[in-house]
Formats: structure tokens, sequence, C-alpha cells
């Protein structure tokens, strides 16, 4: 890794970062919802109540594939002299499967976490992501928040806040969106549980799975299908589309099955 140093620069009191599909009226709530969790993380005996609205909040802010998939430009910074060390992009989608560049060869990049935190909480206007307050604040994202609303946007349930409270509504059809939206009715706590005990990817334990309704399939050559996946593609590298997890498991194995076929047809053509 070529390092070099840079003048240490003075933290923005808020990122004026632009994300494509992430409204205006959408990052103030996301700003209000971090704020509204460092309260609750000053004294957690005090803010219980708080901390569960918190968290509503949060989870409504966040459960947009546009936030979730937008790559934050952050920087990692020497520990001593504070000096900027190398500049990097990565996403909320990227952080909460421990992807690179925070895990590389499954070994934690302490620096670039702690870089992309301050540039996460400095977008919600958190001007000092090292502070107590802070700390308990992205406590509540990482343990709570986050992946809550990971499994809304990739199952795409749509979440607000009406009268004080988390609401859920839409949902793909999937037995995973209507386990969602189910246990949500019980409590925000209740949803957390399912998410991080269990997953968003299995049927419900109890009672036979129903099949999701799956709508009218459009008529389209291979051809038409390529163009179109390589449309998207192109934009999503370009940070012009947002994309989730569930479609990154897809372009895996679509590069996989690429990979294959480009090999064999080298071989065929070595051959003739």
């Amino acid at each position: 890794m070529t390092t070099r140093k840079i003048r240490k620069a003075s933290p923005a009191a808020v990122s004026a970062v632009a994300i494509a599909g992430f409204t205006v009226e959408q990052a103030a709530g996301f700003r209000t919802a971090v704020a509204s969790a460092l309260i609750a993380g000053k004294k957690d005996d005090e803010a219980k109540e708080a901390k569960g609205t918190a968290t509503d909040k949060l989870i409504a802010a966040l459960a947009c594939p546009a936030l979730l998939a937008h790559r934050f430009e952050f920087q990692s910074r020497d520990r001593k002299s504070g000096n900027v060390i190398e500049t990097k992009h990565a996403s909320l989608y990227d952080y909460a499967r421990k992807a690179a560049p925070f895990y590389v060869g499954g070994k934690q990049q302490p620096l670039r976490l702690t870089g992309f935190i301050a540039a996460i909480m400095a977008y919600a206007g958190v001007n000092d992501a090292s502070s107590p307050a802070a700390a308990k604040g992205w406590a509540i994202i990482k343990g709570q928040a986050l992946k809550v609303a990971i499994a809304l946007a990739d199952n795409t349930i749509a979440a607000s806040m009406v009268d004080g409270k988390l609401v859920l509504t839409g949902g793909n059809g999937s037995v995973v969106a209507k386990g969602l939206l189910d246990v949500a009715k019980q409590s925000t706590s209740a949803l957390v549980g399912k998410v991080n005990a269990k997953g968003t990817s299995k049927a419900p334990a109890k009672g036979p799975a129903k099949a999701p309704a799956k709508p009218e399939m459009v008529q389209a050559s291979p051809t038409d299908i390529l163009r179109a996946a390589t449309a998207y593609l192109k934009k999503v590298a370009a940070g012009d589309e947002a994309i989730t997890n569930q479609r990154i498991a897809f372009v895996k194995a679509l590069a996989r099955d690429c990979a294959a076929i480009i090999k064999a047809e080298a071989a065929a053509a070595a051959k003739a």
C-alpha cells in the first residue's frame, strides 16, 4: 500500500455529499435520527424510551437502497500524527457484510473502519465521531438499525415514521418480507431481534411456507436481457445506481459463469 502524508484537515460540521436517489428530506431525516441516537446514548438508563424512538427513526432513515449503496469517500489517518495516509470509498452495504476495504484476507482494517464511521457521522452532521455520545450513537446504528434497514431494503419494504412510531409498508411478496412485516407489528425490538437472531433468508419455522406471488414475465430475447444487465452494471460501477446485497450475489454468480463461458470459448477457439 502506497502511503502519502497530507496536511491534516479540520472535519466539516456537515458533509455536503449529494446521494443520487436520496432526497434532501431523507437526508435531513437521517441527520435527525443520528442526533436522536446520540442523545439516547448519553444516559442509557434514563433514556430507554428515547433510545427506542431513536432506533425507529434510524431504521426509517437508513432503509433506502440509495443511501445504503452510496460509496462514501473516507480517509484512514495515522494515529499519532493524524495525517491522512489513504483515501477509500465504500458503502454501508460493504460495512455491514464485512467486505473490502474493511476486511482484507479476513483481517480487520481498524483505521479504515474508523475513517468510514467518521465520514458517515459527518454526513449526519456529527463533527466529532470519537466522542462518547457519538460512539454510543453508532452502537445503536451498528447493533440495531443498520441490519434491519438492509433487510427491509432488500425486501423492498418501505419504512417511515407515523405519529412517532415506525411503520412498514410494501414488500416483494416473499415469505421473508411477510415475516418482517408481521413481526414489526409487535414491536421494533421484536423486529430487531428477528433480524439479528435468525436473519432474513429463511422462511418462518411455524406453518407451511407459501410461494411468493410472481409478477407476469415480460418476454425478451437473451440479447435484450444481456444489454439491460450490462447497462445496469455500468451504472452501478459509476455510482449512478444503487445495488442490494441480493443483487450483488447475482452479480458474483454472473461473473463466475461468464468467466467459465469465456474460458470454454477460448479453449474451443484454440483447438479450431
